[in-house]
């Protein structure tokens, strides 16, 4: 989702640029940008401390849940 945002930033165009050259785009896509490689980190943290037998892994689930479900 993220790939296919950049991408029509670049193509879409208002107001004669396009519309990821407007700032307000550009951060919204760097926030996007931000929680995707949070989720993915924290994905990844819960499946290596489900791997390493760690006891306490709901708190890597449920906060990489939560941010990919605020994607």
């Amino acid at each position: 989702m993220l790939e296919e945002s950049i991408a029509y930033a670049q193509v879409r165009k208002t107001f004669g640029k396009a519309i990821g050259e407007h700032q307000a785009i550009q951060i919204k896509l760097a926030d996007m940008a931000t929680r995707v490689e949070a989720a993915r980190l924290l994905t990844e943290s819960a499946a290596e401390a489900y791997d390493t037998g760690e006891r306490w892994i709901w708190r890597q689930e449920w906060l990489s849940y939560l941010l990919r479900k605020r994607l």
